[in-house]
Formats: C-alpha cells, structure tokens, sequence
C-alpha cells in the first residue's frame, strides 16, 4: 500500500481481514506518525522517496514486485511508486483522488498490469465495511490519533495538515 493515510490504512485492514498479508506500508517524508500507526495495525512500514521505496520493493520481492499494489495517496509520486513495485501480470488499485497526472504507459504495458481504479461512496460498499465493523474485522478506532476538546479544533486540523494525525476526534461538551 502506498500512501499511509485513513484510505490506506483501512484498506490495510480489508485486506487483512481477507486473509492477505504480509502487507508493506510506503509512506514519505513526513509519514512518520502515520507509518506508526500502521505498523501497530501489524503492518511492515517504509520510509522513503519514490527510488528509495522501489529498491526496498525490489529487495522484499527478490526483484519480482508485490502482485497486488494499491495506490492510496492521491498524488502523483504515490501512483508513480505504485507503478514501481507492482509486479509483471500484477495488479494495481488506485484508491486515491488525483486529479491528471503523467504516467509511463510503457510500464503499464511492459508490465501487463490489470489496473483498477474504485470509487467510493457506492451503497453496497457502505453496507460491506459496516459489516467489516460489526464482526470486529476493520477497527476504524484504530485511526484516531488525536482526541481533542472542540475549542482546539484549530490545533486538530494543523495536525492533520502536518500528517501527524490520521484522525481527529473533537469531544463536545
């Protein structure tokens, strides 16, 4: 997975409630907070800009790629570095919201990757991930790194700017 924000770090637990692991986590400069939240999800975490986290995948898969890689952080470096590590014949999921961004054909082609892109907010989806919840396989709780009284909701939303919060909850009182 790269991008380790809420998206991700949901579908990391998707993911594992469907059984696949183990499950890398790619975040960059400033992820550090968010990498340790997946980690305590039971994740493998990395640091690293987009050459960095492609030799990383490199070393992991001997050199093959991850056959299953989701891009979950809606900018064009988490798509570029998606499309590093996936591997020949594998798959790619986009999950994040990017609006045009350039990629390099040839290496879709080169790689022959099924690539598919979801999109949220389907009924049928919402009805799936609260089942996820109620049997106790998904723990959206997980994700809350700040509780907060509502008179500091600046200082909430300054911490998800600077990506050292996943999640803000504000108490009202």
């Amino acid at each position: 997975i790269v991008g380790p924000g809420p998206l991700g770090l949901l579908h990391l637990q998707v993911l594992q409630a469907a059984g696949v692991g183990p499950i890398t986590v790619y975040g960059q400069a400033g992820d550090g907070a968010r990498l340790q939240v997946a980690a305590a999800l039971g994740a493998h975490v990395y640091l690293g800009d987009r050459t960095a986290i492609a030799l990383h995948a490199a070393g992991v898969t001997d050199g093959i790629g991850f056959g299953l890689a989701v891009e979950a952080g809606g900018t064009p470096g988490a798509i570029q570095s998606t499309l590093d590590v996936v591997a020949g014949g594998g798959t790619l999921v986009s999950l994040g919201i990017i609006h045009t961004t350039e990629i390099d054909v040839l290496q879709v082609m080169r790689k022959n990757l099924t690539w598919i892109g979801v999109v949220a907010s389907v009924r049928r989806h919402f009805a799936d991930a609260i089942g996820l919840i109620q049997m106790g396989k998904v723990h959206p709780e997980a994700l809350i790194t700040h509780r907060l009284p509502l008179c500091d909701a600046l200082a909430g939303f300054a911490a998800l700017r600077e990506r050292s919060a996943v999640k803000v909850m504000f108490a009202v009182s």
